[in-house]
């Protein structure tokens, strides 16, 4: 939905970008474990790196899923149907039952949208980061050191405004959970 590149006023090549559907850092997302991967190990080793969970708002994956979270349906149980008219085993509302799940758990079920979908884009946001910390990619390259300065970060971008907001949440090496910093 936005240049990355026009946003931050960096230039082409400055920026490796993974996308998604909702901003999920899924464990289970190949895609997204190799990109982390390729870009700790492979091309990053020797730079400063930001690892940025940008969402945006109005976010149309998580209106969606706070949509479906309110349908009568209990989030958590099967079938999960983010998006209506497709079937729940289709690629997408798989891809969209773990945030829908999520969205279900915020409690924002008598929440008018106008408030809750801001919410539930923030707190994606925060869960995304938490998610991405936690993988066996950033763990390791903080225990090794091979990236000491790598700091993980949640943005927003005011779609309406074009400005991004810092949701103050940045996570860095010393985020690595009690016992586990050595090898």
């Amino acid at each position: 939905r936005y240049l990355e590149t026009v946003i931050t006023g960096a230039k082409p090549g400055d920026i490796f970008v993974k996308r998604n559907i909702g901003n999920q850092a899924r464990h289970d997302d190949e895609s997204l474990m190799a990109t982390l991967t390729f870009a700790v190990e492979v091309i990053l080793p020797n730079l400063y790196l930001l690892v940025i969970i940008c969402g945006h708002s109005g976010c149309g994956a998580v209106a969606a899923s706070l949509a479906a979270s309110r349908r009568e349906t209990v989030p958590g149980q099967d079938p999960i149907i983010t998006i209506e008219g497709f079937p729940a085993d289709s690629p997408l509302n798989l891809w969209l039952a773990p945030l829908t799940i999520f969205i279900g758990s915020l409690g924002l079920s008598s929440t008018p949208n106008e408030e809750a979908l801001p919410v539930a884009v923030r707190e994606n946001i925060i869960a995304q980061v938490n998610s991405v910390c936690e993988t066996e990619v950033i763990q390791n390259a903080w225990r090794r050191k091979i990236l000491p300065n790598i700091t993980v970060h949640g943005w927003v971008y005011d779609l309406e405004i074009g400005r991004i907001q810092d949701l103050g949440i940045s996570r860095g090496p010393g985020s690595l959970p009690a016992g586990k910093d050595s090898a």
